[in-house]
């Protein structure tokens, strides 16, 4: 099955719970991804399809977890209640105590490396707010090999009275 449009997916282990894999997914459509997903990684899930949801999280007996959200921003609400199924599954998975500050230290990390892909997935899309033009991207280029050449020439006029100076250009 070919991957859906606009389906960007990054992921992260918890070394410490036996590589557990947790995998984020950013997508336009949750249920073209589960398909996808599911064909790609070899596994079934019993998630009824939801035109309705802005976020899901599928565990697998594997050892892996998926959460799935909508590219529309998604609000920090889903973003933590799609986080706590990964933690409950992955404690559940390695058959751990639910100790209130261990969940909670997972629960923040997973929530911020979701907030975290998002950020870099929209700078890539919206090019960090600041678009140069192809004119201005050349002139600056232009003036970087400039004055890089510049300092290979100044370093080697200085070598022979100051090699340490030189080497510190």
């Amino acid at each position: 099955m070919k991957k859906p449009k606009n389906h960007y997916e990054t992921g992260f282990s918890f070394d410490v719970f036996s590589d557990y894999q947790v995998h984020i997914i950013f997508t336009d459509d949750i249920n073209q991804s589960v398909a996808y997903i599911m064909a790609r990684d070899g596994f079934n899930t019993d998630v009824p399809p939801n035109k309705l949801t802005d976020g899901l999280a599928v565990s697998v007996n594997n050892g892996h977890s998926y959460v799935l959200l909508m590219n529309a921003a998604p609000v920090a609400g889903t973003i933590a209640h799609e986080a706590w199924h990964v933690i409950r599954a992955m404690f559940k998975h390695m058959g751990v105590e639910f100790d209130d500050e261990a969940v909670a230290y997972h629960l923040g990390y997973t929530v911020q490396r979701i907030v975290d892909f998002k950020v870099k997935l929209d700078r890539r899309k919206h090019g960090n707010g600041r678009r140069r033009s192809a004119a201005a991207n050349a002139r600056r280029n232009r003036r970087s090999r400039i004055t890089t050449e510049q300092k290979i020439r100044h370093a080697s006029e200085i070598w022979d009275t100051d090699p340490a100076k030189a080497l510190a250009l």
